[in-house]
């Protein structure tokens, strides 16, 4: 898949549903900076305790993963969908599920702190607390209507 379609399909995610189109086309550009192209293999666990970094983010580009959580049942989410740690803790158990996939997937594969210190450099201060308040939104949103 070319890069364009990347840039695309990254843009297309949910969260920036409520961004301006100017910041969302720069924040995906450093997504797609920061980020490495990723063939996974069908029942690979993505994400969980022994599995990554906390600080491991995927994009799903292609493909869909089972989202198990420790307190609710698992679910399905299909691409293009982001994956990852998005909001820190000092935690010791920083995940909240564990990310298998259900069929081989194409994934876009980075570094959360990577990102963020690219995206601190390219945006003005206002613009990445507005993306941070938009980006911590999505993740309680995703955290909630997992558990329900």
């Amino acid at each position: 898949m070319s890069t364009d379609n990347h840039r695309e399909i990254i843009a297309s995610l949910p969260l920036f549903k409520a961004l301006p189109e100017p910041l969302t086309q720069r924040i995906a550009a450093v997504f797609e900076e920061v980020s490495e192209p990723e063939q996974v293999a069908r029942d690979t666990q993505l994400i969980g305790v022994e599995q990554q970094a906390p600080t491991d983010g995927y994009i799903l580009i292609q493909g869909s993963v089972s989202i198990a959580k420790r307190i609710a049942p698992a679910f399905t989410a299909t691409a293009p969908v982001l994956l990852g740690e998005m909001m820190p803790s000092d935690e010791e158990d920083h995940e909240t599920a564990d990310v298998t996939a259900l069929e081989d997937l194409e994934v876009l594969h980075f570094d959360w702190d990577r990102f963020n210190d690219l995206l601190k450099q390219r945006l003005a201060p206002s613009e990445f607390a507005i993306f941070g308040r938009v980006l911590q939104d999505y993740s309680w949103l995703q955290f909630l209507t997992a558990e329900t």
